[in-house]
């Protein structure tokens, strides 16, 4: 009996392997999500333990991308995103702004006006070089915003390169507002409000407060201002 050798073998075996190598040429890429949390608060936010927010971070393709703000709870108080640096991102490369949007899940609320502020520093936590901000106030604050922006040279190679750390080595942040609650009611109005961040790993310790007055500091401010203009008048 004649033994078939190696040589011998049918030739559709052999072109099996150069097939699928072919095919795994020619598929789609694929593009991942990368998901991290804003754990860190400065010290307004210091009573109300995080994290804050995730941030996921979805390579659209080769030169598009989104970034998603969501807000979180504590199991005692739920957390918000608005005004002036509502969120922000630290984007490699040479990017421009595409879009904002956003929503909040809670009844009452009117959230909008979200527009791209250009680089802005983050009380304490540093300057991200994309942010966005949204109408004025706690009721116009918002559960979840997302940012869009596109790579005007170059490629990002995956989701996990479409950020980079800031000076201080913080990927993204936002400017939170703390409701009674888990339940945000617009009628009650916030708890606090202060800034958060996170750079993809370790909680990042409070930064130094840099003396930037938060909303509730500024009505703290107000009101003993007009008690010492009642006594300067009795007197």
């Amino acid at each position: 009996m004649m033994r078939v050798g190696p040589a011998a073998r049918p030739v559709k075996f052999l072109l099996v392997p150069a097939i699928l190598a072919l095919l795994s040429l020619s598929a789609p890429a694929v593009w991942a999500s990368t998901i991290f949390t804003l754990n860190g608060g400065n010290s307004a936010l210091l009573p109300y333990s995080g994290p804050y927010a995730t941030v996921t971070v979805n390579l659209v393709d080769a030169t598009h991308a989104t970034i998603q703000f969501d807000a979180l709870d504590n199991g005692t108080n739920q957390f918000l995103f608005g005004a002036v640096g509502s969120v922000g991102a630290n984007v490699s490369g040479d990017f421009a702004f595409d879009f904002a949007t956003g929503s909040n899940s809670f009844a009452g609320f009117t959230a909008g006006g979200w527009a791209d502020d250009g680089s802005k520093n983050l009380d304490g936590w540093g300057t991200f070089n994309e942010t966005v901000k949204s109408d004025a106030g706690y009721t116009h604050s918002s559960t979840q915003i997302i940012l869009g922006v596109t790579l005007n040279s170059g490629t990002w190679a995956s989701d996990a390169v479409v950020l980079t750390g800031n000076a201080g080595g913080f990927l993204a942040g936002a400017h939170i507002f703390v409701c009674a609650s888990l339940i945000c009611d617009p009628a009650v109005g916030a708890l606090a409000t202060g800034f958060a961040a996170g750079n993809g790993s370790e909680i990042p310790p409070p930064p130094p407060d840099v003396g930037v007055p938060e909303p509730t500091s500024m009505l703290l401010l107000g009101t003993g201002l007009v008690a010492v203009a009642r006594r300067f008048r009795r007197s």
